[in-house]
């Protein structure tokens, strides 16, 4: 049984994360391929593409990201006033907002939590509507209130959130690492069994209320649970990465059932064009047209749909019965991951990248194969979901006016240390014609 299959959208997993390795170029039509690294500088491209919206008077604001067993990206968030602190976990592929209350009941999970006190807000506002919330596999009970978020140094006024009376994860759920949500989605989701649906996200009141130099949020995930990651609202750091950045048109596809009907309606999907994974008689080459690839933060794996990820799986050789596990060492032994987005996007991921690294209990790490598979709908859209493992060494920009418009998704260039090893792939890559 090859595993994770159906780990795969567990509608109860997290509703909801680009890419890795040196650059390609064709001379023709300037399309790139990436490659992951360490460590970035910034070096102006003749490609360097201007990102879009926003106040002029804006500044930007930056918050770390805690790597969680490589299944959680947390930031913190602050919500009254004075602040009261939370730990959210960021999720591309959600809207609402809930924080545990100090009024919640003793039987549910909120002592594990920061509980938010309304009594110590001077800027709380009562709206006291009933509500409940199923995000993952936490589910939700409380009402509405409106307070001041603060999130990177940003002040969010008159935020609507669930004050959560409420808190029960279910069984195989950990949920004492992170007490909230924040959700970036591009549009306004609207979610069976959730009573905020209507009320704006975070994401969106920053930008109705125009606290961003520009409308668009950067993000780098980390490696490794012992690294952090970052991400900034309003413009891109340019210590995280080097070169101009690259847009992959964004697409609209939508369905109507659950979980699909989340992933898809976030809005951070682009068009798939093709995978090939490692050389010669072994190579793995997929035809993947017509397929939507779906980013998201909160899912720590790569998913295709179920024959493609057997192949991927085996030629991996991870112990499927465990999680994928392989020996660390045998990273130096997998091929890289490449997989073309858009029309001229091709993009390279190293087995640094995508291979997941998790703590051992004792100490030290554990390795596995992000590989899992999923069963592809019996109507369209066809779909692939490209999470943590493949953003992992990447920056991300997500521009909502840019996404709107000219449906623009931004990714970055990157130089790797392992450079010599890409350079020999890439000379085996008739695609690709020089090298930057």
């Amino acid at each position: 049984m090859k595993l994770l299959a159906d780990v795969t959208l567990l509608a109860d997993f997290f509703g909801c994360l680009v890419l890795a390795t040196l650059i390609v170029k064709r001379p023709q039509n300037h399309s790139l391929r990436l490659l992951s690294t360490y460590e970035t500088k910034m070096i102006q491209g003749e490609n360097q593409i201007p990102l879009t919206g926003g106040s002029e008077a804006g500044n930007t604001y930056a918050a770390k990201i805690t790597d969680y067993s490589r299944v959680t990206f947390l930031a913190d968030i602050q919500i009254g006033t004075p602040p009261q602190p939370f730990r959210a976990v960021v999720d591309i592929s959600w809207a609402d907002l809930f924080v545990p209350s100090t009024k919640c009941d003793s039987s549910s999970a909120c002592s594990v939590h920061q509980l938010y006190n309304s009594s110590n807000s001077k800027t709380y506002v009562e709206h006291g509507d009933p509500t409940n919330i199923h995000y993952a596999g936490i589910y939700t009970s409380g009402f509405k209130s409106e307070d001041t978020l603060r999130v990177a140094g940003l002040e969010i006024k008159n935020q609507i959130f669930e004050e959560a009376t409420s808190l029960r994860p279910s069984p195989f759920y950990r949920d004492d690492k992170m007490d909230s949500v924040l959700g970036l989605s591009r549009f306004p989701l609207s979610f069976p069994g959730s009573d905020l649906s209507g009320s704006t996200s975070p994401w969106h009141n920053l930008i109705k209320q125009k606290r961003l130099k520009k409308n668009i949020f950067s993000i780098k995930v980390s490696k490794s649970p012992y690294r952090d990651g970052e991400i900034m609202f309003g413009d891109v750091n340019p210590k995280l990465f080097e070169g101009g950045l690259m847009s992959i048109p964004t697409t609209h596809k939508t369905h109507e059932k659950m979980p699909l009907r989340q992933m898809l309606g976030s809005g951070w999907q682009v068009e798939a064009h093709s995978l090939s994974f490692g050389f010669g008689p072994e190579a793995i080459h997929a035809d993947l047209s017509g397929y939507a690839a779906i980013f998201m933060t909160a899912y720590p794996w790569i998913s295709f749909p179920r024959a493609l990820a057997e192949q991927l799986q085996d030629r991996c050789g991870g112990d499927y019965d465990n999680m994928g596990q392989i020996e660390c060492v045998k990273r130096a032994e997998l091929p890289d991951l490449i997989v073309r987005l858009g029309t001229d996007c091709s993009v390279v991921i190293s087995p640094w990248d995508y291979v997941l690294e998790s703590p051992a209990e004792g100490g030290g790490i554990v390795c596995s194969v992000p590989f899992v598979q999923h069963e592809e709908p019996d109507d369209e859209p066809k779909y692939m979901i490209l999470g943590a493992a493949f953003l992992a060494g990447v920056y991300s920009v997500f521009d909502q006016n840019g996404g709107t418009i000219s449906r623009e998704f931004y990714v970055e260039r990157f130089r790797s240390k392992l450079t010599n090893r890409l350079w020999r792939y890439a000379r085996n890559i008739s695609d690709f014609d020089d090298l930057l």
